[in-house]
Parts: structure tokens; C-alpha cells; sequence
């Protein structure tokens, strides 16, 4: 995606010192991205609710199935798509039958155009951000999350 010209712009948010992460980005993006800082979820969600897409950026390792990123949570939550590779948690299966995401087999696989058109196709839709929300209700609520772990952690004392 970086390689792509002047076609992507990256907003990176973080709590961590800016200093260090802004020379380490301004060597490979040049002026193509912003630096937020943020400390709270509600900060976050500010923040989110500005960008186009976001980037799960985990590699598709064996031990990744069974990772469960909050970020992508904190995307759909924000009504955001999200760009996630195979195999990781359940994050895959989600992006595509509920269409809010794209889905590739290792993150080397985020330059060309079948990457760009991906993106442009799937923000094109007016209904997105409002599916992204209903599906991150579904997916990722806090309901959700704690009746889950409820249940693993009932099911492991029987």
C-alpha cells in the first residue's frame, strides 16, 4: 500500500512516544500520513471515525487462529472496515460473509491493484459504516466477549 503513489494516506494512532515512530514512517511514507495521539477509547473512536479503512496488521502464523485483536472490534464498533489476513482469530470468516472487510493471505499482498480496487469497491457503499456497526454488535460487543469467556471458562471446570 505504500508503494502505491500518492494514493494512500495513513493516520496511525497511538499512545506511544510520536518522536521515534514518526522518523521510522517519514522514511518509508514522506509526508503521506498523520500521527494522532490518543489515550482514551473515546479519543480512539475520534480518530476512527476519520479514516476510510482499517489494518488488522497481524501475520497469518499458526498461533495467530487463536489471537482475538481488539482493534478489529474497535473498527467495526466505529462503523470501519477492515483489512485482516487469513487465519487470524475469526476475523476472516467475518469480513467475508458479512462483506465488512477484505481478506488476503499475508500482508506482502497489500500492493497492487486488486488491493486498491478491493478498498475502493467495498467504501464505495453507502450502507457500510452502519453494517460495520450492526456487525461489530454481533462480533465483538462486550456482551459478546464476556459471555464467551464465561462459557470457556464454565466448560474447562466440568
Amino acid at each position: 500500500m505504500a508503494d502505491q503513489g500518492e494514493r494512500w494516506y495513513f493516520l496511525f494512532i497511538t499512545p506511544d512516544d510520536k518522536v521515534e515512530l514518526n522518523e521510522r514512517l517519514t522514511k518509508k511514507l514522506r509526508n503521506r500520513f498523520h500521527l494522532a495521539e490518543a489515550h482514551s477509547p473515546s479519543e480512539v473512536c475520534r480518530w476512527l471515525s476519520a479514516a476510510d479503512i482499517g489494518l488488522s496488521a497481524i501475520p497469518p502464523l499458526p498461533s495467530q487462529k487463536f489471537r482475538s485483536p481488539v482493534k478489529v472490534g474497535e473498527y467495526l464498533l466505529c462503523g470501519l472496515p477492515f483489512i485482516t489476513c487469513r487465519n487470524v482469530s475469526e476475523d476472516d470468516h467475518w469480513a467475508e460473509e458479512k462483506e465488512v472487510g477484505i481478506v488476503v493471505d499475508e500482508l506482502d499482498l497489500l500492493s497492487g491493484k486488486n488491493i486498491e480496487k478491493s478498498v475502493s469497491d467495498l467504501i464505495a457503499r453507502d450502507d457500510l459504516r452502519s453494517v460495520c456497526r450492526e456487525v461489530g454488535l454481533e462480533y465483538r460487543s462486550i456482551e459478546r466477549v464476556h459471555d464467551a469467556f464465561t462459557r470457556a471458562l464454565s466448560s474447562s471446570y466440568d
